[in-house]
């Protein structure tokens, strides 16, 4: 089963990541991607320009993306992240890009293999269907805009640290305060349904 490694670890937050950026900038919708031996099978309702998507005028995309393709973008966004850094711009993804970066991070995290991701019509979320391993079976997870907020507020401070003094550490400097409420369905599990239910 194909699991991108770029520098040596596993790295499907990078590449789903800069699978996403392509989705936006296609004006992409009702979003299919499923992981082969070899990469990715994706599928999607794109719009030429803005114009078309209003009017809504649709056309199918279908792509097959192979190991050096998804090597690539995960280099590409890695590349784009270091611009960035060095400029001091704060990136601002588009919605795909944001989420897909978020279940990246569980794929990786998980080792999850046999994925394959369908985006909620209108929603914001993903299902996320995968192997279990501990189960032995096809297992999906339901990810939707509160979930995907919540990993992505849980990846956040994780990655950056929290200090005794409350402000948040990356590479030695402060940053400004890491705040987490826990609001009605903020910090809602994921829930996992096995496949046969």
């Amino acid at each position: 089963m194909y699991r991108a490694t770029a520098s040596g670890t596993d790295g499907m937050q990078d590449t789903l990541r800069s699978l996403g950026a392509a989705l936006d900038a296609r004006l992409a919708r009702d979003v299919t991607i499923r992981q082969t031996a070899d990469g990715f099978h994706v599928r999607a309702q794109v719009a030429a320009d803005l114009v078309d998507r209003i009017e809504g005028r649709w056309t199918t995309m279908e792509q097959v993306l192979g190991r050096s393709d998804m090597l690539r973008m995960g280099q590409g966004a890695r590349i784009l992240d270091g611009a960035r850094d060095r400029r001091g711009i704060a990136p601002t993804p588009g919605a795909h890009e944001w989420s897909l970066d978020i279940v990246g991070r569980l794929v990786d995290r998980h080792r999850l293999t046999d994925v394959t991701l369908v985006e909620h019509r209108g929603h914001g979320g993903w299902l996320l269907w995968h192997h279990d391993p501990v189960r032995d079976r096809p297992t999906v997870r339901i990810l939707g805009d509160a979930e995907l907020r919540a990993e992505d507020l849980a990846g956040r401070t994780a990655a950056v640290g929290v200090g005794r003094s409350g402000q948040a550490r990356h590479g030695g400097r402060r940053r400004m305060p890491v705040v987490a409420r826990a609001g009605r369905g903020v910090l809602a599990i994921p829930r996992e349904i096995p496949a046969e239910a």
